[in-house]
C-alpha cells in the first residue's frame, strides 16, 4: 500500500512540474514547447509608410493570388527578363492585406530551375521583408516589396523561376486562389539565364512580312470538328507552336488554321493533350489557369489597343478588349461563336488524347480607331495554348514572347486578309 501511495504521489508531482513549464513531449514523442501567454502584435516599423503605395504600376504582371483569404499578392514587376549567373535581378512584389493577419509569418522566395527543382531560396530578404511583417499591414493598403536576387554563380539551368509565399514554423500559408504549385508556393516570374551564351529571341514569324489568310469559299461549320470539313482545306496553317519562354520545342503539338470572309475571322485549333483539365463554367472566368486556347488580335497592328479571346475544352469563353496594355475590359462581349470537341474525358484521371476548337470572331466587332477588316487589312496576332500536365503547366505559342507575358505586343506576328 505504501508503494502504491508513493507512486501516485510521484505521478501527481510530475504533472504539477509539467504544468509549471517543465519539458513535455507530444503524442509522437517530440519535445513540445512550453506554453506561454500570447504576445501582443509587434508595432509597425517607423519607416512603414515608405513601403506604402496608392496604386500598382501599369507594367505590373498580375498574379491576384490569395493566401487563406487574408493576404493577396497582386502581382510583380521585374528589372530584367534575362540575366547571367552571378548577376542580380530585382523583383518588386505588390501585396495587400484583405483582413487582419493573425500569427507571426515570414516571407520566402524559392529559386526553381527548368526541371522544377528547388535549387536555393531566400527568407525575409529585402528592406520591406526584414522589418514589416504581414500582421503589421493596414487592411486594404498596397505594400511594395522590393527583393534583390543574385543568381547563383554556378546556376546551370537556362531558366530560373521564382516562387514566393509566407511560412510560419513548419507550415506555409495556404494559397486559396491563383496560380500555385504543388508545394503551396505562388508562381512568380520566369527569367532566362544565359548559362553558356546569351539567349537570343527568335524573330516573330512574320518579320519578313505579313502572312496571307485566304478568303473562305465556303464558311466552315463551327461545331468543333475540323477533319472532314472541306472549308479548312483552304485554310492557312500556322507554324508549329513552341515554348513561350525559350522558343524551343514542346512535347505536345498544337496546330492552328485561319480563314476569313466578309463577316468573320475563322480559327481552328487542334491539340494533343494527355490530361484534360478545366473546371470553369462561367463566361470570362480565369480560363488561363487551366487548359485553354488563347487568341490575341491587334487590328491595324499598331501595337496599342487589342483584343483577347479564349476557349476552354469545356467550351467556356473569355473575351476582353484592351484599350491600353494590360488594361482590359472583360465585360465587353465580342459575340464570338465557338465549339469544342474532346478526345478523352474532362477532369478525370484516365489518359486523354487531345481536343479541338473552332472560333468565328465577328469582324465588325474588331473595328477600332478607324480600322475596318477588309481585303489587305493587316492584323497583329498571336496564339497560345495552356496545357496543364499532372504536376506543372506547359505554355506554348505561335510567336514566343520569350518572357512570361502573353500580352507582349512587340512579339506579335502579322496576318493579312486577302482574296484568292
Amino acid at each position: 500500500m505504501r508503494i502504491r501511495i508513493e507512486l501516485v504521489t510521484f505521478v501527481i508531482l510530475c504533472e504539477v512540474l509539467s504544468a509549471c513549464g517543465g519539458d513535455r513531449t507530444d503524442k509522437e514523442g517530440k519535445k513540445a514547447s512550453p506554453s506561454a501567454p500570447a504576445a501582443a502584435p509587434a508595432p509597425p516599423p517607423a519607416n512603414a509608410a515608405s513601403f506604402h503605395v496608392n496604386a500598382t504600376p501599369a507594367d505590373m504582371v498580375k498574379v491576384n493570388a490569395r493566401l487563406e483569404n487574408s493576404v493577396e499578392l497582386l502581382g510583380y514587376t521585374i528589372s530584367a527578363q534575362s540575366v547571367a549567373p552571378g548577376n542580380p535581378v530585382t523583383v518588386t512584389w505588390y501585396w495587400k492585406a484583405r483582413s487582419v493577419t493573425s500569427g507571426k509569418w515570414e516571407y520566402f522566395t524559392h529559386l526553381i530551375d527548368a526541371t522544377g527543382t528547388h535549387v536555393s531560396g531566400l527568407n525575409s530578404s529585402g528592406p520591406m521583408r526584414a522589418v514589416y511583417k504581414p500582421e503589421m499591414w493596414p487592411v486594404g493598403q498596397i505594400i511594395k516589396d522590393e527583393e534583390r536576387i543574385v543568381v547563383p554563380a554556378d546556376w546551370s539551368s537556362p531558366l530560373l523561376e521564382l516562387r514566393t509565399g509566407l511560412w510560419s514554423g513548419s507550415s506555409r500559408m495556404k494559397v486559396t486562389r491563383g496560380s500555385a504549385d504543388e508545394e503551396n508556393r505562388v508562381k512568380g516570374p520566369a527569367i532566362q539565364v544565359s548559362v553558356s551564351a546569351p539567349v537570343v529571341a527568335p524573330p516573330p514569324p512574320t518579320d519578313a512580312g505579313a502572312i496571307d489568310v485566304p478568303f473562305a469559299r465556303k464558311a466552315p461549320k463551327i461545331d468543333g470538328v475540323i477533319d472532314g470539313d472541306p472549308a479548312w482545306a483552304d485554310g492557312l496553317e500556322l507554324e508549329p507552336f513552341t515554348d513561350t519562354l525559350t522558343g524551343g520545342p514542346v512535347p505536345r503539338t498544337t496546330r492552328v488554321r485561319l480563314l476569313w470572309d466578309n463577316r468573320f475571322l475563322y480559327i481552328a485549333m487542334s491539340a494533343q493533350d494527355v490530361w484534360l483539365r478545366s473546371h470553369f463554367t462561367k463566361r470570362d472566368e480565369e480560363l488561363w489557369k487551366e487548359d485553354a486556347f488563347e487568341v490575341f488580335l491587334d487590328p491595324g497592328a499598331d501595337g496599342k489597343d487589342y483584343f483577347e479571346f479564349q476557349v476552354s475544352p469545356a467550351g467556356v469563353l473569355f473575351d476582353a478588349t484592351f484599350p491600353e496594355y494590360r488594361k482590359g475590359e472583360d465585360g465587353w462581349n465580342s459575340d464570338v461563336v465557338a465549339a469544342v470537341k474532346t478526345q478523352g474525358t474532362l477532369n478525370d484521371e484516365t489518359p486523354d488524347e487531345g481536343w479541338t476548337a473552332e472560333m468565328a470572331i465577328p469582324l465588325k466587332n474588331l473595328e477600332k480607331g478607324g480600322v475596318a477588316a477588309a481585303v489587305d487589312t493587316i492584323i497583329g496576332a498571336n496564339f497560345f495554348r495552356v496545357d496543364m500536365a499532372e504536376r506543372s503547366a506547359m505554355y506554348s505559342g505561335w510567336s514566343p514572347p520569350m518572357r512570361g507575358d502573353f500580352h507582349a505586343l512587340d512579339r506579335f506576328g502579322h496576318i493579312r486578309l486577302v482574296k484568292n
